[in-house]
């Protein structure tokens, strides 16, 4: 272990200490916190990366990323994020994956990946802006499975839309929470769109194999998580 973890090894359950005060975000300033989640019992310590700001002298919530950590296999990996609708629009998403990542680059976690759980497209997509991807890329061919992302070309529309390969996994994902609540839509007319990149995404109720993401560029990655941060440093 190359580094000092003691801010990280010595967090009780529940508890959080103030890990940043550099960032901000259009007219709020950021308080960064790191925070251990309540033992859940299944063996895997949870932790949090959340951003506050206060707004009319209340301490607020404005986003947080959640991930594993595990000292014995020196490994990370993103389980997921949450930014409330209201501030959706500064960019919060892309800082906290930054976040995330530059704190598991800077503590030397060897091995950075993607919990099997994870059934959020997007996310997947965001993850591949920053070198992530699955060990096999011949996979997106010979799987199922594979999700293409698309924008509108109208750039005010902030809908994600999707197009799938296989229609039985169009008609389960449209059918869960995460369709129905994080703004996706399938792609009906295609030439208002267009594709940006693909992930695979396994459905359980599908049965089908899960696949590991993993961060293949660590050096690629800091660069583009520092870009963002800059642009939210104080």
């Amino acid at each position: 272990m190359a580094c000092n973890r003691e801010l990280i090894t010595n967090l009780n359950f529940g508890e959080k200490k103030i890990y940043s005060l550099d960032y901000f975000s259009g007219d709020y300033n950021h308080t960064l916190y790191l925070m251990k989640s309540n033992d859940d019992g299944s063996g895997r310590d949870k932790y949090y990366l959340q951003l506050y700001t206060i707004i009319n002298g209340v301490p607020t919530l404005q986003g947080f990323i959640y991930f594993y950590l595990n000292e014995q296999y020196n490994s990370s990996h993103f389980i997921g994020m949450r930014v409330p609708e209201e501030f959706r629009n500064l960019n919060i998403g892309s800082l906290l994956m930054s976040l995330w990542i530059d704190f598991c680059l800077n503590y030397d976690y060897n091995y950075i990946g993607v919990n099997h759980k994870q059934n959020k497209p997007f996310l997947l997509y965001m993850l591949k802006q920053y070198s992530f991807d699955v060990y096999d890329l011949s996979l997106y061919d010979s799987r199922l499975d594979v999700i293409y992302i698309h924008r509108a070309i109208d750039l005010s529309d902030t809908t994600k839309y999707l197009t799938f390969k296989d229609k039985r996994h169009e008609k389960t994902f449209t059918q869960t929470n995460s369709f129905k609540m994080d703004n996706y839509k399938i792609v009906t007319d295609p030439f208002s769109v267009y594709e940006t990149g693909k992930v695979i995404l396994p459905l359980q109720n599908i049965k089908r194999n899960p696949v590991d993401y993993y961060l293949k560029d660590k050096d690629d990655a800091a660069l583009r998580a520092e870009k963002v941060m800059s642009n939210h440093r104080k």
